[in-house]
């Protein structure tokens, strides 16, 4: 296969998170270390998203080791149709997989994180039914697998978050509290919040460390 593949898809051939491949082929390209596995990978870069710096890495799918390239291969037959009784059944037969490769990591991981980053980039069945498909965001499937643990199938079939039309707190609800005979404006805040809490999860942060930098960054907006 003389074409370039990038590292998702060489990271679920070889059974890698996608994370300690981007480190093994930096090191290559930074000159750090000649050889992955035995082999001299052949990489280029591509401009666009992902990555601090917006470049993505792709390597030559014949400079691979051969058991990748034969996992490649493999990987790029089409598949073969599965017929399913109910839409709950798809979508659970779908989701099984993520699901367990969830559980093989802990809370707040990097490795979680990437799994959750791993499959957002893929087309997957709608748990909201009509038989298509679509991407979610990694903040979806973490909700959908937290859902699931505490709630089981039910979780695959709603056709609205468990949490519609609960009242949610703009921050917090101690911090609206305080700050509303402030006078403090809460939505601004909460966007600003919002957007540096994603920042940190695509910087791969663990949980907890989010959560001590988001409070930190609290009380700079406030």
């Amino acid at each position: 296969m003389s074409l370039f593949v990038p590292i998702s898809a060489i990271a679920e051939a070889a059974g890698k998170t996608e994370r300690t491949l981007e480190i093994a082929v930096a090191r290559i390209v930074s000159g750090r270390a000649t050889t992955w596995r035995g082999t001299q990978l052949i990489v280029r870069t591509v401009n666009g998203r992902g990555g601090k710096s917006g470049v993505r890495y792709e390597v030559l799918v014949d400079s691979l080791p051969i058991g990748l390239q034969e996992a490649l291969k493999a990987s790029s037959q089409p598949p073969t149709p599965v017929a399913f009784k109910t839409e709950k059944e798809a979508a659970f037969t779908v989701f099984d997989r993520m699901f367990a490769e969830v559980e093989r990591t802990s809370k707040g991981t990097v490795a979680r994180a990437d799994v959750f980053k791993k499959w957002s980039e893929r087309e997957l069945v709608d748990i909201k039914g009509g038989k298509t498909l679509r991407r979610y965001r990694p903040d979806a499937l973490r909700r959908i697998y937290a859902d699931y643990s505490a709630n089981g199938l039910a979780a695959l079939g709603r056709k609205k978050r468990s949490d519609h039309r609960t009242v949610k707190a703009i921050v917090t609800r101690k911090f609206d509290a305080w700050a509303k005979p402030l006078g403090l404006e809460l939505e601004p805040i909460e966007k600003r919040l919002r957007a540096y809490i994603r920042a940190q999860h695509k910087n791969h942060e663990g949980e907890s460390n989010i959560r001590f930098k988001a409070c930190r960054m609290l009380e700079k907006i406030a």
